[in-house]
């Protein structure tokens, strides 16, 4: 008898743990639910029954009073453009057709629009017919606002990057076209009154001349840095065929400088291969380039795999860049040099920046003063 009472002892310990247990559990939940600020509601579909706890009311900005119960009403407080489809979307969750997850707006009786996210899940008895419904509600109102607003910031970013590529366009066009004229006249005047001009009209006309032509190749230049990556379509390349494309397009720079170049394995990745050729054609080309006079140029090309993207190195022994101009050479037309000491328009850095930022990546360099540089871009993995 002792230990009969012991056991139901025990037992009801347990079972009283049990309860506490379970207490604290749905004291727990529902402070999560008021803190989330989701509403609970279940539907007895046999009898019409419509349940609501406190945040429901609170989500259609109705009174407690005001609710009837029933079905109806929770159809009464939708916006009317989306009461057809409302019903629609239980009937077909009902019919066990679709599940019902659906995100619709309320009207508030003050006029004012919230969208609401619901989930349910409906319980069929053994004939598979419909008796009961449950769900919660939610109010993202906020977060379909603002993915509004940013659809219609994107409309508009679009729409302005569009006039802005027929602008440069035009504009290119049409700067070149009077450019074109006077570095034809030019060539006319030095051709048929080379005789009749003295040495210092000559000098002059010739001046003219290649001020044309450098201002035609920085419009040419800066209509495609506005191009670059329009019509852009990711494939999956092996780098190491792509540098050695370049380096053929590089090959009589490389001849007449003796270069020694050295690459490491490279990877094959997804990238959009005219500009990634491009990238480093600049790089390389540049490297080249800036390097002392009567200088052997030497290049290290290396990529190592990082943890969110892929590293490139490209390692020259070059003049070097100050610290104080790192940041800024890959601004559009930046140069930190004579045109007489070394050619080019000052954009190629540029090109550089825009196209690592199109592969989720970034460029940088290290460098010192008559020690060379190495520029660093990364790209990243999670391309799409």
């Amino acid at each position: 008898m002792k230990e009969t009472i012991a056991a139901l002892q025990k037992e009801i310990s347990e079972l009283k743990k049990q309860v506490n247990d379970l207490n604290f559990l749905n004291s727990n939940l529902t402070i999560a639910y008021n803190v989330s600020k989701i509403g609970m509601w279940d539907w007895d579909v046999v009898n019409n029954s419509l349940v609501w706890d406190d945040q429901m009311y609170v989500l259609y900005g109705i009174k407690k009073e005001n609710f009837s119960g029933a079905f109806d009403a929770w159809v009464s407080g939708l916006h009317p453009d989306d009461k057809v489809w409302g019903e629609a979307e239980i009937n077909l969750a009902l019919e066990d057709k679709k599940e019902w997850n659906p995100v619709f707006r309320v009207l508030w009786p003050d006029g004012s629009v919230h969208y609401i996210r619901a989930t349910g899940k409906v319980f069929w008895d053994d004939t598979k017919k419909p008796i009961r419904m449950l769900g919660l509600n939610w109010d993202v109102t906020k977060e379909y606002e603002t993915e509004e607003l940013l659809k219609n910031y994107n409309h508009k970013l679009n729409e302005k990057n569009k006039e802005l590529n027929e602008f440069t366009y035009i504009a290119s066009h049409d700067l070149q076209e009077p450019i074109n004229t006077i570095t034809s006249f030019s060539d006319l005047l030095l051709l048929k009154y080379k005789h009749q001009l003295d040495d210092e009209a000559q000098k002059y006309l010739t001046f003219i001349k290649e001020s044309g032509l450098r201002s035609r190749t920085l419009i040419s230049n800066l209509l495609d840095y506005s191009r670059l990556g329009k019509d852009r379509v990711l494939e999956t390349i092996d780098i190491n065929t792509k540098v050695e494309n370049v380096l053929d397009d590089l090959s009589s720079k490389i001849t007449s400088s003796h270069a020694i170049i050295k690459i490491e394995k490279l990877p094959v990745l997804k990238v959009y291969p005219l500009e990634m050729r491009l990238l480093f054609q600049n790089l390389i080309g540049n490297a080249l380039k800036f390097i002392p006079k009567g200088k052997i140029p030497e290049i290290h090309i290396s990529c190592k795999e990082m943890e969110r993207e892929w590293q490139f190195d490209i390692k020259d022994n070059g003049i070097g860049i100050p610290e104080k101009y790192q940041d800024k050479i890959f601004a559009v037309f930046r140069r930190l040099h004579d045109k007489n000491l070394y050619e080019g328009t000052g954009i190629g850095l540029a090109h550089c920046k825009k196209i690592a930022e199109m592969h989720g990546g970034i460029i940088r360099v290290e460098s010192k003063p008559d020690e060379g540089s190495t520029f660093i871009f990364t790209i990243s993995k999670t391309l799409k």
